[in-house]
């Protein structure tokens, strides 16, 4: 398969500026908006949306942390409970999106797949307790906030704002995950030609086969957790939708070198070049891409805005990353 119009299968990763505008963290604006390049690219295709929840987490907390200090609650919510609180919410708009752009298609006449339906599954995602992040926290959550006193002062890690220096947010575990739980539910979803939509995935710890919950803040990677669906529903596209067109070696400096494609080799060494410069904004994304297209050799993956995945939709794959082991005509 060389075309995203031949796929039968896609699984769609976005983050949070897919369903975040200014300072609404779940803008209804940002979330149609994503919800109808999805749909339009994918009407034909079996499909599943895998968002993740990092900027929601820190806005929740703080929500739940004020309403504890006016003695509204009595206890602070455990974090898988507050992630699963932003699986629902987040969901629940997305699901609603969808609704509402297969309405307009049917009211314009468009037409459209029958029986297309969508479905919110609250993804589990199990980790390792090891994992290196839960010692040296790099995922930031909440706001960017003028200056980074209350955060030393506090304690809490932070990481910096890679372009606005000066502007800091507070930082927590990003564990990978090793599997999603209930992947089978997922797959015959997917298959049952439902859009399924899936979190970056509530994580938990398996030990002597019991299941517990992590005693920390944690954000699962979310493109880490769309590329194990991905292979765990055969799907022959991983798209990968941020807030560029797709990766950049010269990014923010005077020398640009985008990479339109590469295959998993060249990848790898991008990565390993990413981590050497300290630079990790693209890094999960070009791992994620990396991985999916070791294991399917006749699909690929995509890493791009939405503006390119409508373009890459068409043939067009110039504003575009893709990683496939078949070379493609970019």
């Amino acid at each position: 398969m060389k075309t995203l119009e031949e796929a039968n299968k896609v699984i769609v990763a976005i983050g949070g500026h897919s369903i975040s505008r200014g300072d609404d963290i779940l803008s209804l604006d940002a979330i149609n908006d994503t919800v109808e390049v999805i749909m339009d690219v994918c009407r034909d295709k079996k499909l599943a949306i895998v968002h993740g929840n990092g900027q929601q987490l820190g806005e929740l907390e703080q929500k739940y942390l004020r309403a504890l200090n006016r003695g509204q609650i009595l206890d602070m919510p455990i974090p898988n409970e507050l992630i699963l609180e932003i699986q629902q919410s987040i969901g629940i708009l997305i699901h609603g999106a969808i609704l509402n752009y297969l309405f307009h298609q049917k009211e314009s006449g468009r037409p459209i797949v029958l029986g297309r339906s969508a479905l919110v599954h609250f993804t589990e995602t199990v980790v390792d307790n090891d994992d290196p992040s839960f010692f040296y926290p790099d995922m930031g959550i909440g706001k960017w906030v003028d200056g980074n006193v209350r955060l030393v002062l506090e304690n809490i890690p932070f990481i910096e704002h890679p372009i606005d220096k000066g502007k800091y947010k507070e930082a927590v575990a990003s564990p990978e995950p090793i599997e999603v739980r209930e992947i089978d539910n997922i797959r015959e979803m997917v298959d049952s030609g439902f859009i399924t939509i899936c979190g970056g995935g509530i994580p938990l710890i398996i030990e002597n086969g019991e299941v517990f919950n992590i005693c920390c803040k944690a954000v699962v990677n979310k493109d880490s957790t769309a590329r194990l669906i991905a292979d765990g529903v055969n799907a022959d596209v991983l798209a990968i939708i941020t807030n560029v067109p797709g990766f950049d070696a010269g990014y923010n400096t005077d020398n640009p070198r985008f990479q339109n494609f590469m295959n998993p080799e060249v990848a790898n060494w991008w990565i390993r070049k990413i981590g050497e410069d300290g630079s990790v904004s693209m890094l999960s994304k070009l791992k994620a891409a990396r991985d999916f297209a070791l294991k399917n050799p006749s699909g690929f993956s995509i890493i791009t805005d939405l503006e390119g995945f409508k373009k890459a939709s068409e043939g067009d794959f110039s504003c575009s990353t893709v990683v496939s082991q078949t070379p493609m005509d970019v």
